[in-house]
């Protein structure tokens, strides 16, 4: 434990110095290049009261959704959590209404491009950051994956956004919004439908790669015409405001798809984990979850060492309950997807 801790140290010392000079010279470049669009009349007063709401109902929200997977819906915890959130979000959409300088204006929402957009960057994203914050879980607990492999098996996914993004946006004139913002969703929900097969198990090549290609190549469709659509869909004096709500929905999509899709990868793994330990006639008392994987699986990914020795049949089962857990994540990320593609077809006006 003590060398797992170790690394984790060392990791995230490495991490940190690599970022800080990636911040200094976005700051720099963003100073030399970004012109100034801040208006010498603009209101300097801001929306202390919403922005408070808004973070206090979100993280009521949050906090009894995570807390669901553990003790369930009905306990009064969770019951006052999200009720609590639900209550201090709609009391956020009322201080905006009537607030003179609102941070979230609402009638920006008038413009059903805007509205479809958003709605789209909301489904879409909530199931990208879940898939991709439980499979490299899924890697490592389950297939002995190191930390570093696991990271690195998300690589095609933002290659392939930068590698394409600049194809993608020419086609966004020639073809129109709408017809990207259906199909890149579309490709999308392809791709986490085929991240969810059965055969996709240990081996990366012919089952992880293809699916995050697919899901890459997806994505990449999605970007350049969804930004063009949220900018294009207001006046050009609140671009600022309308860029601003589409990255906090993004953001929102993220923090909810961890407490959502972690009630379903929890209840997945328990209920597929219970189907194989009473095949395996393991008695009730000798079931500990999380505690069935052999110790030398935990410490040998620590230390950054992939496990090769075999497994027992109820750590396998362990392992093969977990990887059905990501299977149900990616499923539903799939439904949110599709579901993106048709309010995209349905909302976003048809126009080149």
């Amino acid at each position: 434990m003590a060398g797992g801790w170790l690394v984790d140290a060392l990791s995230w010392r490495a991490i940190f110095f690599l970022n800080v000079p990636l911040a200094v010279v976005t700051i720099a470049l963003a100073m030399s290049s970004v012109p100034n669009s801040h208006k010498p009349d603009a209101q300097q007063q801001l929306d202390w009261p919403g922005a408070l709401s808004a973070a206090a109902g979100l993280a009521g929200l949050t906090y009894g959704l995570t807390e669901a997977s553990a003790r369930g819906f009905v306990h009064p915890l969770v019951l006052s959590s999200i009720g609590a959130g639900v209550l201090v979000l709609a009391a956020f959409v009322m201080i905006e209404a009537r607030s003179r300088y609102p941070m979230m204006p609402l009638d920006v929402f008038r413009s059903r491009d805007f509205t479809g957009a958003n709605l789209v960057t909301l489904l879409l994203y909530f199931g990208l950051s879940g898939a991709l914050f439980f499979l490299p879980f899924t890697l490592i607990r389950a297939h002995g994956y190191t930390a570093t492999e696991a990271g690195a098996a998300l690589l095609p996914v933002p290659v392939i956004i930068g590698l394409l993004s600049r194809f993608t946006g020419g086609l966004t004139s020639r073809f129109g919004s709408q017809a990207l913002l259906s199909a890149g969703p579309a490709v999308a929900g392809i791709g986490f439908v085929m991240l969810g097969l059965p055969f996709v198990r240990g081996s990366y090549w012919a089952g992880f790669f293809p699916a995050l290609t697919v899901l890459g190549l997806g994505m990449t469709i999605t970007v350049a015409p969804l930004t063009t659509t949220v900018m294009g869909s207001v006046q050009s004096d609140r671009t600022g405001v309308a860029s601003g709500i589409n990255n906090a929905v993004a953001r929102i999509a993220g923090l909810l798809a961890i407490a959502v899709l972690g009630i379903v990868f929890v209840w997945s793994h328990d209920a597929a984990l219970a189907a194989r330990l009473d095949a395996l006639q393991v008695p009730p008392g000798a079931r500990r979850t999380g505690q069935l994987l052999e110790p030398d699986a935990y410490s040998g990914a620590a230390g950054g060492d992939r496990r090769t020795l075999p497994r027992t049949p109820v750590a396998q089962a362990e392992a093969d309950a977990i990887a059905d857990g990501l299977r149900a994540v990616a499923l539903v990320s799939a439904a949110c997807a599709f579901a993106g593609a048709g309010l995209a077809m349905a909302t976003i006006r048809r126009r080149k």
